[in-house]
């Protein structure tokens, strides 16, 4: 008969702090690293004036300067900076109004109506193929001589959807389109994940009590699901920060950008550049605007905090 070895409770313990310390290390070093080595360095950057070989030569602020300047006088190398900023909070928009159809139709789904399993496909399809892939086929039913723009020119006469020219309102109408038409899948799958949470002895409840499916959308799963969506406004008001690659594709390659581009486009296209100067505007120039868009963000996150049930089942 063979004798159990058990382990000193010492010997336990340091197995334990091991595994901690594993789990907890990598986290730690991408967030000292890719987050905030980075994010000090950037800030030092952009306080010192770099020379064409990107070495610093003193420290000035003049990249505080000229974005002030640029944003005044409201031209930057052809952009119209300040139309560029305001430009970027389509996304927000474009986001307000994804949030209340993809509640509607993970609702749809979550209520097992027909042709769900096909229509999930459908709404998740544009997640998994290549954004670059989509606005090509959409340029092409939109753009000049394309079925759609063809359609609309034989209604309302001549219309440049895509010119980006001053003042054309079409573009950035189809800039949103576009951008609610894709938005919906990981939207959509967030929800009703929710959505499958809610007991159903809830629901049951609610037949009982004479609501109908309108009103259990509306007094029963919106309210439990209300943390999610809490979650889901607080990265709307994130996700400006990446709203450049739609409005890029579909923008003309020569025209007056500050009608079709936004911040982040406009720090892609200065760092493209690869001149150390450029770089230097490109990280001051996101420096500002995400101290413009922190103090929204936690407001958003405070409103949504303070009106959102504390839900638990």
């Amino acid at each position: 008969m063979t004798k159990s070895k058990i382990k000193p409770i010492h010997q336990k313990k340091t197995s334990s702090k091991i595994f901690i310390i594993a789990m907890i290390a990598f986290p730690l070093l991408y967030f000292a690293f890719f987050y905030a080595f980075i994010s000090i360095k950037t800030i030092i950057d952009t306080f010192f004036v770099p020379n064409i070989y990107g070495e610093s030569i003193g420290f000035n602020p003049q990249f505080y300067k000229q974005i002030f300047t640029d944003l005044k006088l409201q031209n930057f190398n052809g952009v119209t900076l300040k139309v560029s900023f305001f430009n970027t909070f389509y996304a927000i928009l474009i986001n307000l109004i994804i949030l209340p159809i993809s509640i509607i139709i993970a609702y749809a789904f979550y209520k097992k109506c027909a042709g769900r399993n096909f229509f999930r496909v459908i709404f998740y399809l544009p997640s998994v193929i290549s954004t670059v892939a989509l606005v090509m086929a959409y340029e092409y039913l939109i753009g000049d001589n394309g079925p759609i723009s063809n359609v609309i020119q034989s209604i309302f006469g001549p219309v440049d959807i895509l010119s980006g020219q001053t003042g054309n309102n079409h573009f950035w109408g189809a800039v949103i389109f576009f951008s609610v038409f894709v938005g919906f899948g990981t939207n959509v799958v967030l929800l009703n994940g929710a959505m499958l949470r809610i007991p159903n002895e809830v629901i049951e409840s609610a037949r009982v009590d004479g609501m109908g499916f309108w009103r259990q959308l509306w007094n029963v799963v919106i309210p439990l699901i209300m943390p999610t969506i809490t979650t889901w406004l607080i990265m709307i008001t994130t996700s400006v920060f990446g709203f450049f690659l739609v409005p890029l594709l579909l923008g003309p390659a020569t025209a007056d950008y500050g009608w079709t581009s936004t911040i982040p486009m406009i720090i892609y296209n200065v760092t493209a550049s690869q001149e150390a100067s450029n770089i230097a505007y490109a990280q001051t120039l996101g420096l500002l605007f995400s101290l413009v868009i922190l103090p929204i963000s936690l407001i958003v996150r405070w409103v949504c905090e303070k009106f959102t049930p504390e839900v638990s089942y």
